[in-house]
């Protein structure tokens, strides 16, 4: 089991309650950004550490390079949502 695994699964109830609380609050229709940025302002109003739009490490057999893919939300340097 990765070490993570236990800290991303209960990170993961937090992250989806967030998320519907962001939807209840919001509704449907809004574009991806503006219910990205309400998840990062709820996300630090429950004390959770995450940041948005980071570029993406690549490691291979000890070569790193930064790859313009990014991801949305990384929730504790672990759980990527």
């Amino acid at each position: 089991m990765h070490p993570l695994y236990r800290k991303a699964d209960q990170l993961s109830q937090v992250a989806i309650g967030s998320a519907i609380e962001v939807h209840r609050l919001k509704g449907p229709g809004l574009i991806e950004s503006i219910y990205e940025r309400c998840l990062m302002r709820e996300l630090e109003l429950r004390q959770i550490g995450a940041v948005n739009q980071r570029v993406v490490k690549i490691e291979y057999k000890g070569f790193l390079f930064d790859e313009p893919l990014r991801f949305d939300v990384l929730i504790e340097a672990c759980l990527p949502f």
